[in-house]
């Protein structure tokens, strides 16, 4: 049996438990101070939450190519694609991992990007240092790696990673 996700938008009540659970998976994610969290989310055209149950989960942020975002990884998609959806990052609590909130958050994600005419979803994963648990999430949801990114501080390997989504 699934559990009882349900997904809406992030709300300003949001911002402080995203900020936290966000600084609790670093460095596979960057850190942003808590002001980021309201500036990045208003650059995101998907910017979501899913409860497990009453409780927050997860959260999701994507951005489409026309963002101002100045992320190095960020403008290597909108050097090669013109239409996408640019997932920024995805966390999950430890607390609700392996329980499907991630699947749950990209799929309302591609659901989304469909009914918005975007043709795929793009995203980074670390290969130095290396995150195994994202890699290996990302191919079973049907992600190809389109090319290896160095981070500007030289202290990560990036496999860029894009899906293309069926219309329909």
């Amino acid at each position: 049996m699934n559990p009882p996700f349900s997904i809406r938008d992030v709300v300003a009540s949001d911002h402080q438990w995203i900020h936290a659970l966000n600084e609790t998976v670093v460095p596979f994610v960057n850190s942003i101070p808590l002001s980021d969290v309201e500036r990045l989310g208003n650059m995101c055209h998907y910017f979501r939450v899913a409860l497990l149950g009453n409780e927050p989960a997860g959260f999701l942020m994507a951005m489409p190519p026309q963002a101002n975002y100045e992320s190095g990884n960020f403008r290597w998609f909108v050097e090669r694609y013109p239409r996408f959806a640019y997932v920024d990052r995805i966390v999950v609590a430890e607390s609700a991992r392996r329980s499907g909130t991630a699947r749950v958050l990209y799929g309302d994600l591609e659901r989304f990007a469909r009914e918005n005419g975007t043709p795929m979803i793009v995203c980074e994963v670390n290969l130095r240092p290396r995150n195994d648990v994202s890699l290996a999430f990302h191919e079973r949801l049907g992600f190809r790696q389109v090319g290896t990114k160095e981070s500007g501080d030289g202290t990560r390997t990036l496999t860029m990673l894009q899906k293309e989504l069926a219309a329909g």
